[in-house]
């Protein structure tokens, strides 16, 4: 290695340089401004008998490593690449890059992490090969202690955020109320007494006791900020309610649509009639509301898995990792709803048999605990199995095109 121009003595320039010329190994390749990692590179590119393609994030920063931008030659928009975002590459760009042995991606610490993923995701479709990056190797290189990626803001900086940062937050807020729950239960696993929110708001105090904080300012802290979180969590669904109730009757030329769609549609109008069911269901008991919620939400767990399972076929990954959680929660999701369901219809049931001293019976004030929630038990279950049927269908479509395709 004497007259290569790889230091000698530097084990790290020595283990890169075994990386490039004998392996097809990923790596990144990191080192302080002005250490010498891009003159490096060129002198791995004149010693490796490898065809490579340097690319950079800027045309400055291209210039400099000799190569080409990003977006420029994968073809990828010049704002934020959502999931499966593919780049328009020309016949003369995928036939450098099939023939390329490593890519070389030089101050990746500007590289976003949507651009990232779009390159893998053009680089598996270029190559027809599912492998990360399409089974090329690839060479990141950068300190990421200098140039952070540069996101404009407004939509494009929160739609990061939300992408990339929000279901990270919520799994840990979801452990973190698990541990809750398990400590603030009694030794001999009794639940404690109260509801969800108030067992969490106390849990949470008790856990910030331990570090000095007065067990009463920790409890009024906490539960300031789940009385903030409910009413934010009334403001969206409120929201969210209207708008669906809005498109049961909304038509595309609302302007000359009968009065009645109008009146449905009319934004105060159909924000009353949200809350009056939302107000109804709360006076039929918070026990008796919470497992059809926790269905619904169990439910659009099963339709976002369904959904990326289609969506992992159509773009040519494997999805087999995804049928058992798939499966599991709509067993789970079913099975809750049809025990809910027989256990309304046991209830209103017994009711309706029963005759009370003044020769009536009280199915009536059952009927208004229980009916409503049948019904919503009922169009769950409708829901569910439509979920099924259309994934089913899409997905069955889906792996025909690509059959087709090959």
């Amino acid at each position: 290695m004497q007259n290569t121009q790889i230091d000698p003595h530097n084990h790290e320039q020595q283990l890169a340089y075994e990386l490039v010329a004998n392996t097809n190994s990923s790596f990144f390749l990191t080192g302080r401004a002005g250490t010498g990692k891009t003159t490096f590179l060129h002198n791995v590119q004149k010693l490796v008998g490898k065809q490579f393609i340097t690319l950079a994030p800027t045309g400055v920063a291209a210039i400099l490593a000799g190569g080409d931008t990003i977006h420029s030659f994968f073809g990828l928009p010049m704002e934020v690449c959502t999931p499966g975002t593919c780049g328009k590459m020309n016949e003369a760009k995928i036939l450098t890059l099939l023939h390329a042995d490593t890519i070389i991606i030089d101050e990746v610490s500007m590289v976003r992490c949507d651009i990232m993923d779009a390159i893998d995701y053009t680089m598996r479709k270029a190559l027809r090969n599912n492998m990360p990056f399409g089974g090329k190797q690839i060479i990141f290189v950068g300190d990421m202690f200098q140039l952070p990626p540069v996101v404009k803001q407004g939509p494009e900086k929160d739609m990061l955020k939300v992408g990339y940062g929000a279901m990270i937050l919520e799994s840990l807020l979801a452990v973190l109320a698990l541990c809750v729950a398990g400590a603030a239960a009694a030794a001999d696993g009794t639940p404690a007494a109260g509801t969800p929110f108030q067992i969490f708001s106390r849990g949470v105090a008790g856990f910030f006791e331990m570090f000095g904080v007065p067990a009463y300012a920790a409890t009024v802290f906490m539960t300031m900020c789940v009385s903030a979180l409910a009413l934010t969590s009334l403001d969206a669904v409120a929201r969210i309610g209207r708008m669906s109730f809005q498109e049961l009757f909304s038509v595309d030329d609302m302007e000359h649509a009968e009065g009645w769609r109008k009146l449905l549609c009319n934004v105060y109008f159909s924000t009353f009639i949200t809350l009056v069911f939302g107000f109804i269901l709360t006076k039929i008991g918070y026990a008796n509301i919470w497992p059809l919620f926790g269905s619904a939400n169990q439910l659009l767990s099963a339709l976002v898995l369904s959904t990326l399972c289609v969506f992992l076929k159509v773009t040519g990954r494997s999805n087999k990792m995804l049928f058992p959680p798939l499966i599991i929660m709509l067993c789970v999701t079913f099975t809750a709803l049809v025990q809910r369901l027989m256990a309304m219809v046991k209830a209103i049931s017994n009711a309706a048999a029963v005759t009370i001293p003044a020769g009536e019976t009280t199915w009536g004030a059952v009927f208004i605990a229980n009916g409503l929630q049948l019904i919503l038990a009922v169009l769950l279950i409708v829901l569910g199995l439509n979920i099924v049927f259309h994934s089913f269908s899409a997905y069955k479509k889906a792996e025909h095109n690509s059959e087709a395709k090959a």
